[in-house]
């Protein structure tokens, strides 16, 4: 048996009879690069890989046209109709289609199953490439009453039986006949998470330019898909003249046309891959950034774990070094040594990989898309052995950067006392400084995110959300929505009597209840901006559009800052009144005090019958929706119900304990109003959850590589000091025999400590400060950088590090110097 051979033998054993030197290996380089596999899978899926379900990706092109509602709002402008109008314009360029992700539930054979909801326009499979299994195409004459599905649905629902096609699938209360089976596609732009069961729901545009466009901004067609095999597409100047041109041949209403035509037009075009991933490459590619950095910190730490092991074997090199071995059979044998430790290290971490490939579906939800596509490839693999090999030759030839044959006779002829503390040193501070400042650069940029993530998160709402649930249904008679919605005032409508009847049987069936009759939360799941002029200085105003009820600003404990809500007596006599925020009272009446503006009037909407209304209250600021620091901060208006919403909505607060569940009431209810269909039933603390769950994700992320940073810092300084402290032990015993006090002794450490402190800090710093100013220039997601917060970040990482010098040193100077002096 060779020597290398025995070498790379000893090695595997070493992994099992030296676990201080293997187990941080292992354990520490292993979970780090599960981390980097992680990322590089998502990156070669998203980046690399062919998009699954669509074929020929390089023909395939997005076009956006959206109105800049506010800085952080922005509608897009086509709906089916204008979507349309736009292909007939352009048709010469290629087969333009449409597809929008959404979900819902369907019932198949009394089993219900969550689904991904596509709406499509008719074309759809010609233009993404995506096959159709069996079944009739989507371009079928009216299909307005069939429905395709996904091959995973057909499978778990059918069996994958072709006498399934012509059955009935039921979508909410509605019913559609089976005509086909296409195969799973996730490579959809979707704001939830996109299930391999699918199924499709087919819109014919070109029926709807008959329809009159009513001028509604709905953003109900976000994108439009373009296959070119020509590659000519048209230019943005192309773009703003069709959408001018819609404008002066489709409306007459100038108000509209000034409104339209006052927000920014912002127009994008690109690449499909490109629309699909663009604000998620963003995300992962420092996301790599983050992982490679605690790479580096992990293997600065083990590499002076290292250089200790090797230091402590500092005779045995010398003695095969004076028996004829060269430098170079020396360092291949630690190579091939060290080797078994790296490799097992590897296969640990692609492990760790596999298993947070399979739950990130589960964890990021809808935060990334393709994730049901994440795999362990062969790529993946290779990367890992690759970089688990580059950083076993890296150590070893570090570990023995300084290994030299006078070094070693040296060594051999003393008696060793000292010597060790000589050798590496600098290398081993070296070290400690870049992990020092390579940790200050990752907790700024963390930490800052952190904050960011958190603010979002726990940001006051301006109400309580109690122990509440909306419920909503659908009328299950267009004919009967439509009579509904004809009424000149609300009170003594038909609308108005069905909602009490409602009210009345709920809190009939759920004794302690309150029922607030609105057609929304205050943390809603759908959002109405309207506008109205602003009579002092003739412009437009953005606002909130809520409905009030007798009791709502009190079941939700809403702040009154002047005035009073509606009563009841006021809503029966159809009084004009109305409750604004504080945002539309400093809007509209800048300068006056909240109790002035009480009995003014303001006028909501544009339209010619518009009626002035009187303002009788005045509430703190709310949002409609979280999960943003900015979004939907418009000012809000609160008046009674102006129409009749396509679904029926109303809240319900329940008991503190008691919880609600649809069982509860849904069946008498559609005993009792079986007009309506589709109940649905959401606590506002699920919708809280609901709106919160990605940046409470990215907070859950940040802080856990905030805390691996700060434990990679701890255990890198911790085990320095360790290093040190313990190579200076005869030197330390020697001066306490001779009358040096223990704490003497730890400034003299503390003062070795200090000085890396000072350069990793102070490096780090100047390094964050410039990079995350670049940074922040380049990626518009970065919070805007925050003083206070760096500096309270130095403070607590020099006592973090303090504290890893102080333990360790600590521990060796308590101890006996003649037991250290007979030791050594």
């Amino acid at each position: 048996m060779s020597i290398y051979q025995r070498s790379f033998l000893h090695g595997i054993g070493r992994v099992f009879s030296l676990p201080r030197l293997s187990l941080p290996l292992i354990v520490t380089l292993g979970l780090t690069l599960a981390a980097v596999l992680s990322v590089i899978a998502i990156v070669s899926v998203l980046l690399f890989q062919p998009l699954p379900g669509i074929k020929d990706e390089e023909n395939l092109h997005s076009f956006s046209m959206r109105l800049k509602i506010s800085d952080s709002l922005q509608v897009s402008y086509f709906n089916w109709r204008r979507m349309a109008a736009f292909e007939r314009s352009f048709a010469d360029l290629g087969q333009w289609g449409a597809i929008r992700a959404d979900d819902a539930q369907v019932q198949i054979n009394d089993v219900v199953y969550p689904v991904t909801y596509y709406d499509a326009s008719s074309n759809i499979l010609d233009v993404l490439g995506t096959s159709l299994i069996t079944g009739q195409g989507t371009s079928k004459t009216a299909p307005e009453k069939s429905i395709w599905i996904s091959h995973s649905l057909w499978q778990q629902a059918f069996a994958g039986r072709e006498s399934a096609l012509g059955e009935t699938i039921i979508v909410g209360d509605k019913s559609y006949l089976l005509a086909g089976v296409i195969e799973d596609i996730s490579a959809v732009a979707s704001d939830e998470a996109i299930l391999a069961q699918q199924i499709w729901l087919i819109t014919e545009p070109e029926k709807l330019l008959a329809q009159e466009d009513v001028g509604s901004i709905d953003g109900s067609v976000s994108q439009l898909l373009l296959r070119s095999e020509t590659g000519e597409l048209p230019t943005e100047q192309m773009l703003t003249d069709w959408f001018d041109n819609y404008l002066s041949a489709t409306f007459d209403d100038p108000q509209l046309i000034a409104f339209v035509t006052s927000k920014p037009l912002v127009i994008e075009q690109s690449r499909y891959r490109d629309s699909l991933v663009r604000e998620s490459k963003t995300l992962v590619l420092i996301l790599f950034a983050a992982v490679i950095g605690l790479l580096v910190m992990a293997s600065l730490n083990l590499l002076n774990l290292f250089i200790a092991h090797y230091q402590g074997r500092s005779k045995e090199f010398a003695i095969q070094l004076s028996l004829g071995a060269s430098l170079a059979r020396l360092r291949t044998m630690i190579i091939l040594e060290n080797l078994p430790s790296f490799v097992f290290a590897a296969i640990f971490g692609l492990l760790v990989a596999g298993w947070a490939l399979r739950g990130l579906p589960v964890i990021a939800g809808e935060t990334l898309p393709l994730l049901d596509a994440l795999a362990l490839d062969m790529m993946t693999v290779m990367m890992a052995f690759i970089i688990v090999i580059c950083l076993a030759v890296i150590f070893s030839l570090v570990a023995l950067i300084d290994v030299n044959q006078q070094a070693l006779n040296d060594t051999l002829n003393s008696s060793g006392k000292g010597m060790a503390a000589q050798s590496n040193q600098g290398l081993s501070r070296v070290l400690m400084i870049l992990q020092l400042s390579l940790a200050t650069v990752l907790l700024t940029g963390s930490v800052m995110l952190a904050k960011q993530s958190y603010d979002v998160v726990y940001q006051p709402l301006g109400y309580q959300l109690n122990n509440s649930y909306e419920i909503s249904w659908e009328y299950g008679d267009e004919d009967w929505l439509a009579a509904l919605g004809e009424f000149e005032q609300y009170a003594g409508s038909e609308y108005q009597q069905l909602r009490i009847d409602l009210k009345t049987a709920i809190s009939q069936l759920l004794p302690g209840s309150e029922v607030v009759v609105t057609n929304s939360s205050p943390l809603s799941s759908q959002i109405d901006i309207n506008v109205m002029m602003d009579p002092q200085r003739s412009e437009q105003v953005l606002f909130l559009s809520r409905e009030f009820s007798a009791n709502y600003f009190s079941a939700f404990d809403i702040e009154f800052l002047a005035g009073k809500g509606p009563s009841q007596q006021q809503i029966a006599a159809n009084e004009q009144v109305v409750v604004i925020d504080e945002r539309m009272a400093k809007k509209l009446f800048p300068g006056l005090a909240y109790q002035e503006v009480i009995g003014k009037t303001l006028t909501p909407g544009l339209a010619e019958n518009a009626r002035p209304n009187v303002i009788i209250g005045i509430v703190a600021n709310t949002l409609a929706r979280t999960g943003s620091l900015d979004e939907f901060t418009f000012p809000a208006i609160y008046a009674t119900v102006g129409g009749v919403n396509s679904r029926l909505r109303l809240t319900v607060l329940m008991p503190e304990g008691e919880s609600l569940e649809p069982g509860d009431i849904e069946l008498p209810l559609k005993q009792m109003f079986p007009r309506l269909i589709d109940l649905r039933l959401q606590s506002l603390a699920d919708r809280w959850d609901e709106q919160t769950q990605e940046q409470r994700i990215s907070l859950a992320v940040i802080l856990t590589m905030t805390g691996l940073t700060l434990f990679l810092a701890v255990i890198g300084v911790g085990g320095l000091t360790q290093l040190t402290t313990n190579q200076k032990r005869y030197e330390l015993a020697v001066r306490m025999a001779t009358g040096a006090k223990q704490s003497s002794l730890l400034k003299i450490i503390f003062k070795e400590a200090l000085w890396m402190l000072i350069a990793g800090l102070s490096l780090g710093f100047m390094l964050s400060v410039f990079g995350y100013t670049q940074v922040k220039e380049q990626v518009s997601m970065m919070p805007g950088f925050d003083w206070n917060t760096v500096l309270l970040l130095d403070l607590g990482l020099i006592a973090v590090v303090l504290m890893a010098v102080a333990l360790p040193a600590w521990r060796i100077i308590k101890a006996d110097p003649m037991q250290a002096l007979r030791e050594l």
